[in-house]
């Protein structure tokens, strides 16, 4: 992935202390607004603005509002895991709570759909995902950032 971003400018090809949480990362390339929706006066001013790289196993998740539902990839049933009038995880998420559980452990991601039965990984959602690599993006607007 580093290869490929700093190929296409997005990313200097030379490690900084530009993020933000990690002893290195990658500053803005030249072609950096090719990754925005949009180019920022300022990113290139600050100290933390660029891009962390972590080949571990993670969980990403939103730290602020709602969690979103997820889809199964086989019957398309929407699975909310947010009880909508408590705003707390309901019931449908012990599953996805105890598959990320055995992931991070070195186990499979798979969750099985209460709909159809079928087991899905990978598990995604809006907002969050199981990977065994990720990018960071430190000093972006909010909005800016694409996936």
């Amino acid at each position: 992935m580093v290869g490929w971003l700093t190929a296409e400018g997005i990313i200097a090809a030379e490690p900084t202390d530009c993020v933000l949480g990690a002893e290195s990362g990658y500053a803005p390339g030249p072609h950096y607004t090719a990754a925005v929706d949009g180019p920022s006066e300022w990113l290139l001013e600050l100290r933390a603005n660029g891009v962390g790289v972590s080949a571990s196993r993670n969980v990403f998740a939103p730290l602020q509002g709602e969690v979103a539902p997820v889809v199964c990839p086989h019957c398309g049933q929407v699975v909310e895991l947010e009880d909508a009038a408590t705003a707390q995880l309901g019931a449908q998420w012990k599953p996805f709570r105890d598959a990320i559980k055995a992931w991070l452990a070195g186990g499979a991601d798979e969750v099985a759909c209460p709909a159809c039965g079928q087991v899905a990984g990978s598990m995604t959602g809006a907002g969050s995902a199981t990977g065994r690599s990720r990018s960071a993006l430190w000093g972006l607007p909010s909005g800016t950032g694409r996936s």
